[in-house]
């Protein structure tokens, strides 16, 4: 019987560090749903580069070799020229540190029980980073101290950077970033906001009629659309409010084949051991080749190659959960360090995991507290009559076969009028004078009335 216990780290060793991300083509369907319309819908739309496309061997020659050498050559040079200029090599390991310390700083507090949860760590934290644009004073801050940035500038570059660093759209693999703003109506906003969203974060913005069948459609069909209708049960959930003032989104698409796929014919049922110690058969793949493994504390390690980064299986030790592991500061990073060569004899699961996570919770218990709190929050940049952050939430996928990788997840972060609150009043209920009584039941009905004129 074998007892794996997988923790997913295709979005976060992986994904995180060689990169996910495009901002997608209204009319591109690789990877991607249906696509949808929303030019009616929108403010502003984010300019996006397109992602060159590299020269196909087989473009310039036969079966036999024979072919143009200089014309390859020529657009092999175009290409590299051209991804230069995309920005491509400005990102390396060390400008992304930010994102797998934020990884490392959250996922305790994602993983908190013993269920099968998906998280998108870069997906959160282009969310947030766009939180920032719209929030002024303690309420920045707050979002600011969770994303470890400096001040507006570094921050807003860094995205930037990391958008284009790690976007990646070929004949191989696909992984796509995607944000959006979406405001309602009639809602007063500034459009200094408006314009750095799609400036910086290339985030389009559109009004919709918050509270509405067409808006709750309008929304899912762009979430579908940037996450390959993935998630399309999630999003068939949404229901905005006539309250909502702002809905952010970001999404991430990501597929990937195995640099080595597992043989379907070697595909065998086996038991798998759960949490809770119920046995399931399930289909295991199966292959044996060189690679390499690391040993930590109440752990083994071992990576295995897609076409585009890594996934990284992590194997508890008997008695050790996976999210005893995910609660270890720093856990993330361990797995980024140094590996040892070994022969890998691979006994991988197939599965299809997803989750919905609120995050109000976890986000005010790792500091963003003023956001939620409507009497605190500073929404200046955005408008005049003041908003809060009414919720958050991810939902994100991931699963496997004998061919590769394929998950998507999005953030959804809510602003709501806080104009519209009025500050309750102070009513004191001070009974000392004659007054009346009235008990009902649950029904309504009264089941005694009295007056109190004299208490001797």
């Amino acid at each position: 019987m074998k007892r794996l216990r997988t923790i997913l780290c295709a979005l976060l060793a992986g994904a995180l560090l060689a990169g996910c991300g495009v901002q997608p083509r209204t009319d591109d369907k690789q990877g991607g749903g249906a696509a949808v319309d929303l030019t009616k819908y929108a403010v502003k739309e984010a300019a996006f580069p397109a992602y060159p496309r590299e020269p196909r061997y087989e473009d310039y020659f036969n079966d036999n070799g024979e072919g143009d050498w200089d014309a390859y050559m020529a657009a092999e040079d175009e290409y590299m020229a051209a991804m230069q200029k995309l920005g491509k090599g400005r990102l390396d390991q060390e400008s992304a540190a930010p994102v797998l310390d934020f990884a490392d700083r959250t996922a305790g507090a994602i993983f908190a029980d013993s269920e099968n949860r998906v998280y998108s760590p870069i997906s959160l934290y282009a969310a947030l980073a766009m939180l920032t644009e719209v929030t002024g004073g303690d309420t920045k801050q707050q979002v600011m101290d969770l994303l470890a940035a400096d001040d507006t500038e570094t921050l807003r570059q860094q995205i930037k950077d990391l958008w284009i660093g790690v976007y990646t759209d070929d004949d191989q693999s696909v992984c796509r970033l995607a944000n959006a703003a979406f405001l309602r109506e009639n809602a007063e906003v500034k459009q200094e906001a408006v314009d750095t969203l799609a400036d910086w974060h290339f985030a389009s913005t559109y009004r919709v009629p918050m509270g509405t069948e067409e808006a709750d459609k309008a929304i899912a069909g762009w979430l579908n659309q940037n996450t390959g209708g993935l998630l399309s049960q999630e999003t068939g959930n949404i229901r905005t409010d006539g309250n909502d003032l702002l809905r952010l989104y970001n999404t991430i698409y990501y597929k990937s084949g195995w640099q080595d796929a597992f043989k379907s014919s070697r595909t065998k049922q086996d038991t798998f051991t759960a949490a809770d110690g119920s046995a399931q058969r399930v289909d295991f793949m199966h292959r044996t080749e060189s690679g390499s493994y690391r040993k930590g504390d109440g752990y083994t390690a071992a990576p295995r190659s897609l076409n585009y980064g890594r996934m990284v299986f992590v194997l508890p030790d008997e008695g050790v959960t996976p999210e005893s592991l995910l609660q270890r500061q720093g856990f993330l990073a361990e797995l980024t360090g140094d590996y040892n060569a070994a022969e890998l004899v691979w006994s991988v699961p197939k599965f299809d995991v997803k989750s919905s996570t609120e995050l109000n919770e976890v986000l005010q218990a790792l500091g963003v507290t003023d956001a939620f709190d409507w009497t605190k929050a500073d929404f200046a940049p955005l408008t005049d009559n003041g908003a809060f952050l009414s919720s958050a939430m991810q939902a994100a996928r991931v699963k496997i076969d004998e061919e590769g990788v394929e998950a998507a997840a999005y953030t959804e972060l809510v602003c709501a009028d806080s104009a519209m609150m009025e500050v309750p009043p102070t009513v004191e209920m001070d009974l000392d004078r004659p007054f009346l009584f009235a008990i009902f039941d649950y029904n309504n009905i009264p089941l005694f009335v009295g007056t109190v004129n004299a208490l001797n």
